[in-house]
C-alpha cells in the first residue's frame, strides 16, 4: 500500500467505489464544492495523473477485477434469475448491483455517453 494523505487516499477509495474524478474530489477536497466546474475538473485532472494516485487506484481495483473474471458467468446469470423470479435463494441485492455496477459501469467520466445493448434469449 502507498502511503498518501488522507485526502488522497479518500479521492482512490471514491474512484474505486465508482465516482468520477469530480465526484470523488469534492468527497476528498470538501473545500472544492465552492469552485467552479472548470477549476473542479482540472484539479481532479490533474490529480488523477499522478503516478502515485493512479497505482493506488489500480492497487484498490484489484480485487474486485480478479473476482469479476472469476465469477463473472455466475454474477450474470444470478441477476437475469433474480430478474425473472427465478432465483429462490435469498440473496443480497446490495452486492449484486455493486457487482454488475462494476461489471457493467453506468457512469462516464466525459461528457459523452456510453450504452449497452444486450441481446437474450429465454426458453420459457
Amino acid at each position: 500500500m502507498l502511503n498518501l494523505s488522507y485526502k488522497r487516499e479518500t479521492y482512490c477509495q471514491q474512484r474505486t467505489n465508482g465516482l468520477s474524478r469530480a465526484e470523488s474530489y469534492r468527497i476528498a477536497y470538501p473545500k472544492s464544492v465552492k469552485w467552479s466546474l472548470d477549476t473542479l475538473y482540472a484539479r481532479a485532472s490533474e490529480l488523477e495523473k499522478r503516478p502515485e494516485i493512479q497505482a493506488r487506484i489500480n492497487e484498490l481495483r484489484k480485487p474486485h477485477q480478479n473476482l469479476l473474471t472469476n465469477y463473472r458467468n455466475e454474477i450474470i446469470q444470478t441477476a437475469i434469475d433474480t430478474a425473472l423470479g427465478k432465483n429462490k435463494k435469498k440473496i443480497d441485492t446490495t452486492i449484486l448491483n455493486k457487482l454488475l455496477d462494476k461489471l457493467l459501469p453506468s457512469k462516464t467520466e466525459n461528457k459523452n455517453e456510453v450504452s449497452h445493448t444486450f441481446n437474450i434469449v429465454f426458453d420459457i
